[in-house]
């Protein structure tokens, strides 16, 4: 994953990376809701840690996350 020119670009294509607390937002539930489906065993939301305690969360993979019908608010 890389930066350029204030984009991120992964894997060649560029992507729109959020912030646990903007996945929420869109979503509709809490940040802390958010972290439980990141660290869900059986199916967990797709996401990035960038360090220990931050994670960025890809919005197309959100998209079918959502669509896939895992979640329970």
């Amino acid at each position: 994953m890389r930066r350029k020119g204030g984009k991120t670009v992964l894997a060649g294509q560029q992507v729109h990376l959020l912030t646990v607390r903007e996945t929420a937002d869109i979503v509709g539930v809490t940040p802390k809701t958010i972290r439980k489906w990141l660290n869900d065993k059986a199916h967990p939301l797709p996401g990035v840690k960038i360090n220990s305690r931050a994670w960025r969360v890809v919005e197309g993979d959100l998209m079918k996350f959502l669509s896939a019908g895992y979640i329970e608010k």
